[in-house]
C-alpha cells in the first residue's frame, strides 16, 4: 500500500547536494532511537539507479500482480514546485521494469494510485474526460481502468489515496482543508463497492474530517485509517496506542503527520519536520529514527522511509526489516534541490522505487526520474499471504421481542438552512419528557417538547445570535434547565474551528444565552448532570487537549476543573457524568486504561485508577442502578476479522460506591459494539454500531445478560449518520438519521 501525496507549496530544501553514486559498502550507516544500536542484520541499501524518465507535474507509484505502476500527472507550472492551472490531459503511465519503463498513454487524467501486489491493477483517483469533475479509477489491467464519479478534490488535490488489501472496490481518499482551516486536517471519503456509492466523514461543514468534533485526527494509512486521541494512536479508537509525541495547540502547534505506515507489527508515524516516531502496536515502546519522514511504504520484506536527515539536512532513505532498526542512504542530486513532499514511495520485495519532481519553471526542466534502490540482506518473502487465525468470536444469544418499540413522528419547522440540520438537537428532560431543539433559521431555533416521546407541542423558542447552536443535552437543578451547545469558534489563539455555548431556561419556553467565556474555547460538549449546588458537564476541549471536566454554580458561568487529571499531560476522556446518592459520579479512560471520578461538590474530585482489570478499557455511558451505578467496558485485546475491521469486547462494570469498580464477563450479545447506555422501565437498553456495517438494539434486565431486540429497523452502520438513545427513566427514544432521513421509535420499557 503506498501513500501519494499531490502538490504541495514548500520551498525546495537548501540543504547540500549528497553524491548520487555511493560504494554500496558506505550505506549502512544504521539510525536508530537509541544511540549504538546496530542496523538490521545483513541489511543493506544499493546505490540509486535511473530506470525511466518523463515530462510532468508529479508522480504516482502504485504495485500491482503485473509489477509496480508509474503514472504522472500534467499542469500549468508558474514557479517551482507548484502547478498554477489544473489542466487534465490523458496521464502518461508506464509499468516499470528491471532496467526501464515502458510508458503508454492512459485515457484520462490520473491524480493519484493506490494498490498492492495481489491487484490486477492500481485504484485511481483521476479527472472525467471533460474535467468537469473526478472519478475513481477502477483497475481492469496494470494500466486500464474503468471511471466512476468520485467526490469532488479538486480545491486542494488528493494528498492520500489508500486501497483495502487485495479489495480494488474499496479505496479512500483524503484531501487537506485551506483557507483558515489549513491546519485543522481536511476531508476524507470512502467507497466499498468500487465508486457507486460513497461516504464521508465529514459531518458539519465547517470542520475538515482531520478534526472531528471530539478533537480526534484522521489520516488515511495503507489500507485503513489511522485516528489519534490526543498522544493516542490507533486503527480503532477504543484501542488507542500510546507515543510520547506531544502537541501543544495553545502555541499555535497542531500534530500535520505527513506519513504514516503499519509494518508488521510497527506503527510508523512521521511528523512534519520532527523525528520518526516508530511504535510497537502492542504498547510495548516507541523508538525513534532522526529522519523528518514524508514518505513510508511497507513491502511483505521491508519497509522504506523517504525524508530529511535531521543532522545533515540531507534528502535521504531508510529502509528497515523490523521497523525498529534503519540503514540509511543520500538520495541523488535531483533530491537534493526537490521540495521535501515531492517523492513518492514504493517498497518492493527487492529494492525501493522513487520519483521526484519538476524543480523549476524551465520547460527543459519538466522531467520526472523514476529510480531504482536495490535493497539486499532482507529476509525472504513468504512464499505467500500466511493465514492469521481469528480468535473466536462469541456468538450472540439469538434476538428476542424483549421490548415493544413504536415509530414516532418528530416535529419539524420550515428551515432557511440553519446549521443544525432538520434533526434538531433532542435531550431527556429531568423529571420526565423529552426536548428537540429544531432550528429554523441561523437566529431562531424552534423548541418542541413531549411528556412521552411520541406526542410533541411547540413550547417557545431561542432566538438571538447562534440560536441555531443550541442542541444539548439538558439537566435542570429543580429550579433553570440548562441547554449546552456551540457557537463559531473565533481565529484567535489557533482559529478553533467552535466554541462551546450554554443557555438557562426557569420554563423551557424563553431561553438566555450565557455570555461568551474563556472556558468555552475550542469545546465539545458530552454529557450534563446537576444537583443542588451547581452543574458539570464533560466533552472535549481543543485547547486544552483532553476532555475535561466544566462546572457552574449558575448555569451562566463556567470554569474549567483540573483535578480530574493527576498532571497535564494526561489524556482524559470522560464518557459519562451522573449525580447520584449526593455525589457526581464520572467514567471513561485516563490515557489508556478504565477511570472513575467522584466529587461532592463539582469543583474537587477523587480519580480511582487504575482499574482492576481496566487495561485499554474505557468507560462508556453511566446510570444508576438500585444498587449503584452501571457502565459498558469497551476494548481490550481486539480482534480482525476482516482486514481494516476491529471488533473489542463489551463488558459490563458495576460499582456500588462509584469508586470501587468491577468488571463482569464479556457481553456475547455486545461483542464488538459502541454503544450507548440508558436506564429503562424494567431494566437497561443499548444502542450503537458494531464494526464497518452493523448496527444494534440490545435489552437486558440486570445490566449483566444482554440479548439483541428483534423485529426493530435499524439504520446500517456503514449508511448510519447520526444515532441517539435517550430515556427519561418512562419511556426510551431511539433516534437515527440514514439515507432515508430521520427516524425515531419510543418503548415504555422491557417487557421481559
Amino acid at each position: 500500500m503506498l501513500l501519494i501525496a499531490a502538490c504541495g507549496s514548500r520551498a525546495p530544501s537548501t540543504a547540500p547536494s549528497p553524491s548520487s553514486s555511493v560504494p554500496a559498502s558506505s550505506l549502512g550507516a544504521a539510525s536508530s532511537a537509541a544511540v549504538g544500536t546496530s542496523s538490521a542484520p545483513g541489511l543493506a541499501i544499493g546505490t540509486p539507479l535511473l530506470v525511466g524518465q518523463r515530462p510532468g507535474i508529479k508522480a504516482a507509484l502504485a504495485d500491482t500482480a503485473s509489477g509496480p505502476v508509474v503514472s504522472v500527472y500534467e499542469a500549468q507550472v508558474g514557479v517551482p514546485g507548484q502547478a498554477v492551472g489544473l489542466t487534465c490531459p490523458p496521464s502518461p503511465v508506464g509499468l516499470v521494469g528491471g532496467m526501464s519503463v515502458g510508458w503508454t498513454t492512459a485515457s484520462q487524467s490520473i491524480l493519484a494510485l493506490a494498490g498492492d501486489a495481489s491487484a490486477p491493477g492500481p485504484v485511481g483517483i483521476g479527472f472525467s474526460a471533460d474535467c468537469a469533475h473526478t472519478t475513481l479509477l477502477a483497475p481492469q489491467t496494470a494500466t486500464s481502468w474503468s471511471a466512476t464519479d468520485a467526490p469532488s478534490f479538486m480545491g486542494a488535490g488528493v494528498w492520500y489515496l489508500g486501497m483495502a488489501p487485495g479489495d480494488p472496490s474499496s479505496a479512500v481518499a483524503w484531501s487537506p482543508a485551506s483557507g483558515p482551516l489549513a491546519q485543522k486536517g481536511g476531508f476524507e471519503s470512502w467507497t466499498t463497492d468500487g465508486g457507486r456509492t460513497w461516504s464521508s466523514g465529514q459531518t458539519d461543514p465547517a470542520i475538515p474530517a482531520g478534526w472531528d468534533w471530539s478533537g480526534a485526527f484522521w489520516q488515511v494509512g495503507p489500507g485503513r485509517l489511522v485516528v489519534s486521541r490526543g498522544p493516542g494512536f490507533s486503527d480503532n479508537p477504543a484501542a488507542s496506542i500510546p507515543t510520547d509525541i506531544t502537541w501543544d495547540p495553545t502555541a499555535g502547534q497542531v500534530p500535520p503527520f505527513m506519513a504514516t505506515g503499519v509494518f508488521r507489527d510497527h506503527m510508523l508515524l512521521g511528523v512534519r519536520d520532527a523525528a520518526l516516531e516508530s511504535v510497537a502496536t502492542d504498547g510495548s515502546g516507541t523508538t525513534r529514527l532522526p529522519i523528518a519522514a514524508w514518505r513510508v511504504s511497507a513491502g511483505s520484506r521491508f519497509v522504506a522511509v523517504e525524508g530529511t536527515d535531521l543532522a545533515s539536512g540531507a534528502p535521504t532513505l531508510a529502509v528497515s526489516s523490523d521497523g525498529v532498526h534503519f540503514v540509511t542512504v543520500a538520495l541523488p542530486d535531483e533530491f537534493a534541490r526537490a521540495p521535501t513532499d515531492s517523492v513518492a514511495l514504493l517498497a518492493l520485495d527487492d529494492r525501493v522505487l522513487l520519483t521526484d519532481w519538476p524543480q523549476t519553471a524551465s520547460p527543459a526542466d519538466q522531467v520526472i526520474h523514476v529510480w531504482s534502490v536495490p535493497v539486499t540482506g532482507a529476509p525472504p518473502p513468504p512464499p505467500s499471504p500466511t493465514p492469521i487465525a481469528t480468535p473466536a468470536i462469541p456468538s450472540p444469544p439469538p434476538a428476542e421481542r424483549t421490548s415493544t418499540w413504536t415509530p414516532v413522528t418528530l416535529p419539524s419547522v420550515p428551515s432557511s438552512g440553519g446549521f443544525g440540520g432538520p434533526g434538531g438537537g433532542f435531550s431527556a428532560l429531568p423529571g420526565g419528557g423529552f426536548i428537540d431543539f429544531v432550528p429554523a433559521s441561523p437566529t431562531r431555533t424552534v423548541v418542541f417538547t413531549s411528556p412521552d416521546g411520541s406526542r410533541w407541542s411547540q413550547t417557545g423558542q431561542v432566538t438571538g445570535t447562534d440560536a441555531w447552536g443550541i442542541r444539548g443535552p439538558v439537566a435542570g437543578d429543580g429550579h433553570v434547565y440548562v441547554a449546552l451547545g456551540s457557537e463559531r469558534g473565533g481565529q484567535d489563539g489557533y482559529g478553533m474551528q467552535q466554541n462551546g455555548a450554554a443557555w438557562v431556561s426557569t420554563d423551557l419556553r424563553a431561553w438566555t444565552k450565557a455570555p461568551r467565556q474563556a472556558a468555552f474555547e475550542g469545546t465539545g460538549w458530552r454529557s450534563i448532570a446537576a444537583s443542588p449546588t451547581g452543574f458539570v458537564a464533560t466533552g472535549f476541549s481543543e485547547a486544552e487537549g483532553g476532555s475535561p471536566v466544566w462546572f457552574s454554580a449558575d448555569g451562566l458561568h463556567w470554569s474549567l476543573v483540573a483535578s480530574d487529571q493527576p498532571q497535564a499531560s494526561d489524556t482524559v476522556e470522560a464518557t459519562g457524568v451522573i449525580f447520584s446518592r449526593d455525589e457526581f459520579v464520572m467514567v471513561g479512560r485516563l490515557d489508556n486504561d478504565a477511570a472513575a471520578w467522584t466529587s461532592r461538590d463539582g469543583r474537587h474530585w477523587t480519580i480511582h485508577a487504575p482499574l482492576s482489570g481496566g487495561s485499554d478499557v474505557v468507560l462508556e455511558g453511566l446510570v444508576s442502578t438500585p444498587s449503584g451505578f452501571l457502565s459498558l467496558g469497551t476494548g481490550g485485546k481486539p480482534v480482525e476479522p476482516s482486514p481494516g475491521v476491529f471488533l473489542s469486547p463489551v463488558a459490563p462494570w458495576t460499582s456500588s460506591d462509584g469508586a470501587r469498580w468491577t468488571a463482569g464477563p464479556s457481553s456475547p450479545a455486545l461483542f464488538g459494539a459502541y454503544p450507548t447506555l440508558v436506564a429503562a422501565p424494567g431494566g437497561y437498553v443499548a444502542a450503537g454500531t458494531v464494526g464497518l456495517s452493523g448496527s444494534g438494539l440490545w435489552t437486558s434486565r440486570d445490566g449483566t445478560d444482554w440479548v439483541p431486540v428483534a423485529g426493530v429497523p435499524l439504520v446500517p452502520a456503514d449508511q448510519l449518520q447520526f444515532l441517539q438513545l435517550l430515556s427519561d427513566g418512562r419511556h426510551v427514544l431511539l433516534i437515527e438519521a440514514g439515507p432515508g432521513g430521520l427516524t425515531a421509535l419510543v418503548s415504555s420499557g422491557l417487557t421481559r
